[in-house]
């Protein structure tokens, strides 16, 4: 089992939510391909919040994010991050967000793993580690953002702002999988 983490945004307050006059129901699913990503040339606005972050979120849908000119310049310390991430601009504001999009991918293996209706904790997530693991990666169907245990370490170093971390295992095969989830190693606390 290796260490890798899920880095996310921190659910508070005032942080920047954006908006476009792109149905949400599009953005939601732009598609991988290069083509699709222009729908996102059409300016966003902040229709809620007053705090800019590392990590914004569109309204109305906190799962998609958007990340700064800092975490790309941080992430792109650990290879190129032009294929991953998209430029969008924001009406009135000079800094540039990007869009995350067309990360390399790694076979989730656990996505519908079940402790029981009566229990207060869930499964780790967990993938199938692969041969030249790149730094920056995502969970298959997913739009979590998997980075390894030393990216976590300079992120927090860099105090870039607005970020959680969450566990996620990489395993080197379902046998793997199945002992580390018969002994117990997979459980952790939900959160409130």
């Amino acid at each position: 089992m290796r260490n890798y983490f899920e880095f996310k945004k921190k659910l508070y307050g005032g942080v920047w939510e954006i908006e476009s006059d792109m149905p949400y129901d599009v953005i939601r699913e732009v598609s991988l391909d290069k083509a699709s990503l222009k729908l996102l040339d059409l300016p966003f606005r902040i229709c809620h919040g007053k705090k800019q972050r590392d990590i914004i979120y569109y309204y109305g849908n906190i799962s998609i994010e958007f990340l700064s000119q800092n975490m790309y310049s941080f992430l792109s310390r650990y290879g190129d991050m032009q294929p991953y991430l998209y430029p969008i601009h924001i009406e009135g504001v000079d800094d540039v967000y990007y869009f995350i999009h067309n990360l390399p991918e790694v076979e989730f293996i656990n996505r519908d793993a079940s402790l029981g209706l009566n229990t207060t904790e869930e499964e780790v997530s967990c993938f199938l580690l692969k041969v030249d693991m790149p730094p920056f990666l995502t969970l298959s169907g997913t739009r979590c953002k998997i980075i390894t245990p030393e990216m976590k370490a300079a992120m927090i170093k860099e105090k870039l702002t607005n970020v959680s971390f969450e566990p996620v295992y990489g395993v080197s095969s379902m046998e793997e999988y199945y002992e580390l989830q018969r002994d117990g190693k997979l459980r952790y606390p939900t959160q409130p």
